[in-house]
């Protein structure tokens, strides 16, 4: 196997020796051409290694196509799932495996009653503390690690005013058999909010 882009030649393989040897070890991802002329996408692990006085460079490889296809349609489902729900005018969120939001959709920042000046665009740590004091990272977490999904209604305490009702239904990502993250969708219980 020919690996193309992440080192093309001897003094940047010498360079990326070096970069190992430094760091401990090296993740690097790149493409590669099989002999038979098939493109695959790569990850390259090398590490430096000592055994008493010898030092060992030692490099493992993965094809990651398949992994990298598939992180492509699960952006592709989030992006089309912002968008729907923030026509229905529900709150949309991602998470990671531990339950910290990694994305959220407009509706979440109104529907969470958080001002302008405290909505960032990829910084949900408002978000996140929000959910911490009013139980919701609790509910997450337990989805993610049951492998099941979950809807409950929880008394959400926004950053000013009264709390109120929300249901949250969390829904587990699964990928090879194993829980990557969770998606979550918010809606305030009609009635109740005043």
């Amino acid at each position: 196997m020919d690996i193309e882009t992440g080192i093309p030649n001897l003094t940047a393989w010498k360079a990326c020796v070096k970069d190992a040897i430094k760091k401990k070890g090296l993740l690097i991802q790149t493409n590669a051409v099989t002999k038979d002329g098939i493109p695959q996408q790569m990850e390259v692990s090398v590490k430096y290694v000592t055994v008493g006085d010898d030092a060992y460079i030692v490099v493992f490889t993965r094809n990651i196509t398949q992994r990298k296809e598939q992180e492509a349609k699960i952006a592709e489902q989030v992006k089309e799932n912002k968008m729907l729900l923030e026509k229905k005018a529900l709150g949309f969120f991602m998470s990671d495996i531990h339950g910290n939001v990694s994305e959220v959709n407009s509706v979440i920042w109104d529907m969470l009653d958080i001002p302008a000046g405290k909505r960032h665009e990829k910084d949900f740590s408002v978000i996140q503390k929000l959910f911490k004091g009013s139980g919701v990272q609790k509910i997450i977490k337990e989805s993610l690690d049951a492998f099941e999904e979950v809807t409950k209604i929880v008394q959400f305490s926004p950053l000013a005013g009264k709390p109120f009702p929300l249901s949250i239904r969390i829904v587990p990502i699964k990928y090879l058999g194993y829980v990557t993250g969770g998606q979550g969708f918010v809606e305030a219980v009609r009635g109740e909010r005043s």
